[in-house]
């Protein structure tokens, strides 16, 4: 079996990484070990057994370790968890599960293909314990690709440091996590290392759950966009363009009294597919998935003396359902404009869910505005923000508390945490869809909170709250 075979196609960076220095020496002692398996039984073929290399060395960003390739043949092509095949393999549909989990995907058929290359070509490397084994025989190669694949690791990261480029590691499952013991030396400790149980961790039901809802490419997107890197668009799958139909919206109580709605307009946005998705899979949560929406209104938007901004939150699923938070913002030491209004009311919801009376009664919190800068940052800005940037932004008063009790649920209370974001006035003409559909809902809801908002805002005096139970139309 050649070397320079299976190294065809590597330059660059690479190649010194991958056949440079101590790792050169391990290379030629793994390929002659390998010398008398027969290729035809190869997993995957000499050709592939680099794929995962096959991109600038400067574009790495995030790197998966698996374990070792798939011995069934037509599946292994070089990248780990990645497959060729036509059947996608259930590692992959938990790794697809977990995006819907972070919001990331857009569809709820399961990934349509199990080829993760389009995740190789923005910068992630899909690497494996071992490069290789035979059909048929899952583990054959470990123990002759481990010193080899730890020299690699650690010359990935001594260069990418010496690049000034901190690389962000997901570990999941014991073996993938040995790799970040100290004792190997291998500079991953210098580098952002995410941890959980392996895809296919069936020994436990909390290890399963553990993985779908790890976090970790939403955490990672964010530690990306926090070093001014490219995110990554995690949907591998995403060439597939048929909607699914709409399901019925879970069991909730009608919607809250409210005035008529305006008229539609004549030809409303089509929501893309991503976004419907999004919003629908946590509307099946259980009583455990808090689910509340939130707006806010501000007249004059400006900051001035005159402005009033009124704020509301909705509890309209879990244990606090039909529990509703709205007040008229205190003007004593900041003006009013709709961005503290709409900040207001995320805190204010979080800020009740999150007292002791309540906090038992939840394990995931799903909060959707309409209002993208707010879940924006705090998905992607404020995880890099220091205590002085905070002092810098705009309503520190609001963005500090809110950020500090959203990591305290999700870190100190293991709590998932979860933003949304729907277009607002029906702009996407969710209106028009039928009664019971998860998109009908949605706008209810939606124009229920901007209406208890503005009443907030028109007939509350300036400072007041009020918290009670939502009222309902009658029958």
């Amino acid at each position: 079996m050649a070397k320079e075979q299976a190294l065809s196609g590597i330059s660059g960076d690479w190649k010194k990484v991958l056949n440079g220095g101590k790792a050169a020496k391990l290379l030629v002692k793994v390929f002659e070990e390998l010398k008398d398996v027969d290729e035809k039984t190869l997993c995957p073929s000499i050709k592939d057994i680099f794929n995962a290399f096959r991109f600038p060395f400067e574009q790495v960003s995030v790197i998966i370790i698996g374990q070792d390739p798939y011995h069934t043949p037509g599946h292994a092509h070089g990248l780990s968890f990645s497959s060729l095949a036509d059947t996608v393999p259930p590692s992959l549909h938990k790794i697809y599960k977990c995006l819907q989990t972070d919001g990331l995907i857009g569809s709820d058929a399961g990934p349509a293909s199990g080829d993760l290359t389009p995740l190789r070509d923005q910068g992630v490397l899909l690497l494996n314990s071992a490069l290789t084994t035979v059909h048929g025989k899952p583990g054959a190669h470990i123990k002759i690709w481990s010193a080899y694949i730890d020299s690699v690791i650690h010359r990935i990261n001594a260069l990418s440091l010496k690049k000034d480029n901190k690389l962000i590691y997901l570990l999941w499952g014991a073996d993938a996590q040995k790799k970040a013991d100290a004792k190997k030396k291998n500079l991953m400790d210098k580098h952002i290392v995410l941890t959980a149980a392996h895809p296919m961790a069936y020994l436990k039901d909390s290890d399963e759950l553990s993985f779908v809802q790890c976090g970790h490419f939403l955490q990672a997107n964010k530690l990306l966009k926090g070093m001014d890197k490219h995110v990554i668009d995690w949907d591998w799958s995403s060439s597939s363009s048929s909607s699914p139909e709409s399901p019925a919206s879970p069991e909730s109580p009608a919607s809250p009294a409210s005035p008529a709605s305006p008229a539609s307009p004549a030809s409303p946005a089509v929501t893309t597919e991503k976004s419907r998705a999004q919003i629908r899979r946590y509307f099946t949560g259980g009583e455990r998935t808090c689910v509340c929406f939130t707006d806010g209104s501000c007249s004059p938007n400006k900051r001035c003396p005159e402005a009033q901004g009124g704020y509301a939150t909705v509890f309209t699923q879990g244990l606090l359902n039909d529990t509703r938070i709205y007040g008229s913002l205190n003007t004593e030491k900041n003006f009013a404009s709709n961005m503290r209004a709409e900040g207001y009311a995320i805190l204010r919801g979080l800020q009740y869910a999150s007292d002791e009376k309540h906090i038992e009664d939840w394990d995931v919190f799903v909060v959707v505005t309409d209002n993208l800068k707010w879940m924006e940052m705090i998905t992607q800005d404020m995880a890099s923000w220091s205590p002085e940037k905070f002092a810098t932004q705009s309503n520190p008063d609001i963005t500090l508390p809110l950020w500090q009790l959203w990591k305290k649920m999700e870190f100190e209370n293991e709590k998932k945490m979860i933003i949304l974001h729907m277009k607002s006035h029906d702009k996407d003409g969710w209106s028009r869809y039928p009664d019971g559909s998860y998109e009908k809902y949605c706008y209810e809801q939606n124009k229920y909170v901007d209406i208890l908002a503005k009443y907030a805002r028109e007939e509350m005096d300036r400072g007041d709250e009020s918290i009670d139970a939502a009222e309902y139309e009658s029958e």
